[in-house]
């Protein structure tokens, strides 16, 4: 480099002779060749060191030695590739999503943010007419006539009204009153869920917890409204003092005789009044017939479950004894039940309460109570038997 570089210099000042201008030229070729021989020996190494590479990486995905597996194929271009792998060409190794090491890796699962599963039956009692009271006390009194008998000189528990001449003397009467009470007691619900929960969870925990739970709370305090015996709960009809049994013509099944006893006994407003039915009933009800043939069971105009049972429409609910049982079918004028409320329904949090396992405490609440305000069956002044706003088939 530095002869070549003394000759330029002496070109430049026009002090070279023309034997130094062919050993110039001579040079210059001789370094080219040099360098062309460089290159050829960087080119055999880059290759040598890709087929390594290709080796590694051809064993490391199908576990054959490089050496004994064919020629890994050559295309043009990229588009070439695509080509191939469309034509399903025997020299391209399928991926599949069936196995991991295929491809099955790279397919993500999806979730949904919706949770599946089949909503709870609304209320029954709260939805159909019963009294709803706001209670500012934990306590709180009705007065109450004496309604358990229409009999002569016992309307009103004794108010008495007399026929006489003129001039004649004025019997007196009294009725006789009574004091109805509502006192609340406490349904709660609890759930704990760890902190990771709450951050990782597809789906809010708090606002599904805390929803879930008061529907919990409602269909309990519902079910307690029909069936509970009134010890720290409210007291359901079934167990009120004021219900009134019919007799079941055929043992575990429901006879038209039986729904029209229902009704003979019956005492309240049939404008207000509804049968509630265990859905194990239905296969019975929606076949009862009358004398003529005609059926008692109808669907009502929209289509929806229920209908109406000789004209009086029909609720289908869980929460009704099942077939055969007291209470399978009932029918009520719900008027006649009192429910007290006590705040309303209390949802309560904490990310404190279980800080040292790091987990949220949720907690509902509700105080509530309920109860048929008649103390008895009434006696009507003619028929013999009772009757009530709440009939059911024993």
């Amino acid at each position: 480099m530095d002869a070549i570089k003394l000759l330029l210099e002496e070109l430049a000042t026009k002090k070279a002779s023309m034997e130094d201008v062919a050993k110039l030229k001579e040079m210059m070729s001789n370094r080219d060749k040099e360098m062309d021989e460089k290159v050829g020996s960087l080119e055999t190494q880059m290759e040598k060191h890709l087929a390594n590479m290709t080796e590694a990486i051809t064993k490391g995905f199908t576990g054959v030695n490089h050496e004994k597996a064919p020629e890994a194929p050559r295309f043009k271009d990229f588009s070439e590739f695509v080509g191939m792998v469309k034509a399903r060409d025997i020299r391209i190794k399928d991926l599949a999503e069936g196995a991991g090491n295929t491809g099955g890796y790279l397919v993500p699962e999806q979730y949904m943010s919706e949770i599946l599963r089949v909503n709870l039956e609304n209320s029954v009692v709260r939805n159909n007419g019963a009294r709803i009271i706001q209670m500012n006390a934990p306590q709180v009194n009705f007065p109450a006539l004496d309604m358990s008998s229409n009999a002569n000189g016992s309307i009103y528990g004794g108010a008495t009204a007399y026929w006489g001449n003129e001039n004649a003397s004025i019997t007196e009467s009294q009725p006789t009153f009574d004091n109805v009470k509502l006192e609340v007691s406490k349904l709660t619900a609890y759930v704990e869920d760890s902190n990771e929960m709450e951050q990782d969870a597809i789906t809010n925990m708090g606002s599904l917890l805390t929803q879930m739970y008061g529907e919990v709370l409602a269909f309990e305090e519902d079910f307690a409204f029909i069936n509970g015996d009134g010890v720290n709960k409210p007291l359901g009809i079934l167990s009120a003092p004021c219900l009134v049994s019919v007799s079941r013509a055929t043992a575990s099944q429901v006879h038209p005789s039986d729904i029209v006893n229902m009704i003979a006994r019956f005492k309240g407003s049939l404008d207000r009044a509804v049968f509630v039915v265990n859905q194990s009933a239905l296969p019975q009800i929606y076949t009862l017939t009358d004398p003529s043939g005609n059926y008692v069971w109808h669907a009502n105009i929209t289509g929806k479950p229920g209908g109406t049972l000789y004209g009086i429409p029909m609720i289908v609910s869980e929460k009704c004894s099942a077939l055969g049982t007291k209470g399978d079918v009932i029918l009520a004028d719900w008027s006649h039940y009192l429910i007290g409320d006590r705040g309303g329904l209390r949802t309560d949090y904490s990310q404190h309460f279980k800080f040292q396992t790091d987990q949220m405490a949720y907690r509902c609440i509700k105080r509530v109570d309920g109860q048929p305000w008649l103390k008895s069956a009434i006696t009507p002044r003619n028929g013999g038997v009772t009757l009530s706003p709440f009939v059911t088939i024993a």
